[in-house]
């Protein structure tokens, strides 16, 4: 599970990905010129809404002359994805019964991307950030809608740790995460967002 799922507009998403790919092959944010103040404004925005010092956002301080390094725009990329996303939907952390009730590549992709985030020729954070595009949603809303949680039975949860009413728990806790999941696809896909997702810690 991501710790982070970071909702995109799918057409301004792809107007970005290649000014920001382009300033990893040039090495140089030179070309990010005319989009640095709406970068700025939306960061300042989180921070008054997330009551966090502005200061302490690099994009505060960012501009086309900053020095290129690859930290310095993994760091760009990074606060750019969190403080344009339109939504950040809040899912638990634990959520494995849930994941080990649905077939395992519609878990993976539903939870942590189907994709590497890439820029161009850069690839975001691999491992460690996944993408999915408005048709990878579009795809796995489809096959959430096939699934029949009132179907699921407690045999796939066992666990040794767990006693008959504990899974019980378990599995009514899985089916309402769930309806949350499809809800959350169910969104995506009516307004064309992508999503990222990303994990802080390897």
């Amino acid at each position: 599970m991501a710790d982070y799922l970071l909702v995109h507009d799918g057409l301004r998403f792809a107007h970005l990905r290649p000014i920001l790919g382009d300033a990893w092959w040039r090495r140089s944010f030179a070309g990010c010129t005319p989009h640095v103040e709406a970068w700025r404004a939306a960061a300042r925005q989180y921070a008054n809404a997330y009551h966090i010092d502005p200061q302490e956002l690099f994009l505060v301080g960012f501009g086309p002359k900053t020095p290129f390094t690859s930290s310095s725009w993994r760091t760009l990329v990074g606060e750019i994805l969190v403080v344009t996303a339109v939504e950040m939907p809040e899912l638990p952390s634990h959520l494995e019964s849930l994941a080990r009730l649905l077939p395992p590549s519609l878990a993976k992709d539903a939870f942590q991307g189907g994709g590497d985030l890439t820029f161009g020729l850069a690839t975001y954070r691999p491992g460690l950030a996944g993408f999915n595009t408005v048709d990878d949603n579009r795809r796995l809303l489809g096959e959430l809608r096939a699934i029949v949680p009132a179907g699921w039975s407690t045999s796939t949860l066992l666990a040794d740790e767990l006693d008959e009413d504990d899974l019980l728990d378990e599995l009514a806790y899985s089916q309402e995460w769930f309806a949350v999941l499809v809800d959350l696809y169910e969104r995506v896909v009516r307004d064309d967002r992508v999503i990222v997702f990303e994990t802080m810690h390897g």
